[in-house]
């Protein structure tokens, strides 16, 4: 049976620091991922040469899943969850 892809997006120019080392954000929601690559341009100062090129790109779950199990260069991801999924649980942390 074709299943469908569960899409993830990215910025291949964004690192994310954490106590485990640096890792790279993909994100469930594009827009999302298009708000944190404007945040990181803002924050950073890069020149608008350099923004240009951090650009958004697409890759299926399956295949960031093979990407980490067959390339040793691979950096780690780190997987975001939509913003909306976030509150929800707050939400129903708050009603327990």
């Amino acid at each position: 049976a074709d299943h469908q892809p569960v899409p993830l997006f990215g910025c291949m120019q964004i690192m994310q620091e954490d106590e485990d080392g640096d890792s790279l954000p993909l994100f469930l929601v594009r827009s999302e991922a298009e708000d944190a690559v404007r945040r990181v341009i803002e924050e950073s100062g890069v020149s608008a040469e350099e923004a240009a090129e951090f650009q958004v790109v697409g890759i299926s779950l399956v295949d960031a899943v093979e990407l980490l199990a067959t390339d040793p260069e691979a950096p780690p991801f780190r997987f975001i969850p939509p913003a909306s999924s976030v509150e929800f649980i707050k939400q129903i942390k708050l009603k327990t």
